[in-house]
């Protein structure tokens, strides 16, 4: 009997311990996240015709190249020392893409959003608070290679479980689901726009 409780433990997956640092990284992907999230919602109730346009581009861009930079940090972990994450330049490359894209749409939005004079101080329409874009405290690559290195001497199956959990945690919404409905009654602020397909985050 004991032999056959030693044997299912070793069948089993060897889920890893989150660590302060972990945490810490990952609450701050997730910040930004949901913050471009809440900025599309704000887009599609106070946006209309070609600024709303351009406010869903930015936001698709920044989803794609959000979850490349998932994708790509997935991988690491998983590989472990394999991947060199710290000295990859192509990493570096797709990271200040994504922050990148992040900020703009964020901006963007702000931008277009921003009372007119004379509105209430303090408000964008439908009472949403105005405050400063602050996508990523650390800088996004700094982010995924903390991650990275918090795993990689790590055993095969804590880096695969670690790496699928952090893909599911930090994916984006797509622009259809990002952001907050719309107020009761009134109808969605790009029901207009043609419906985009967009490609689901790797997980």
């Amino acid at each position: 009997m004991a032999a056959a409780f030693a044997l299912l433990s070793l069948s089993l997956p060897v889920f890893p311990q989150e660590t302060p640092t972990t945490r810490s990284a990952l609450a701050e992907i997730v910040e930004a996240r949901d913050r471009c999230a809440e900025y599309a919602g704000i887009a599609k109730q106070e946006l209309k015709a070609d600024r709303l346009v351009k406010a869903r581009s930015l936001y698709i861009e920044a989803y794609s190249s959000n979850s490349a930079w998932v994708a790509t940090v997935k991988s690491a972990i998983r590989e472990g020392t394999a991947k060199r994450l710290d000295t990859d330049k192509l990493y570096e490359r797709v990271s200040s893409k994504a922050a990148a894209a992040s900020k703009e749409f964020a901006e963007y939005v702000k931008t277009e959003t921003t009372p007119s004079p004379g509105a209430k101080s303090g408000t964008m329409g439908y009472g949403a608070p105005i405050s400063p874009v602050l996508i990523l405290a650390s800088p996004l690559a700094d982010i995924g290679i903390k991650l990275w290195k918090a795993y990689r001497e790590k055993v095969t199956a804590e880096r695969t479980a670690a790496s699928e959990g952090f893909a599911k945690d930090a994916a984006w919404k797509s622009w259809e689901e990002a952001g907050a409905k719309s107020s009761p009654g009134k109808p969605d602020a790009d029901s207009a726009l043609p419906t985009v397909q967009l490609p689901r985050s790797t997980r």
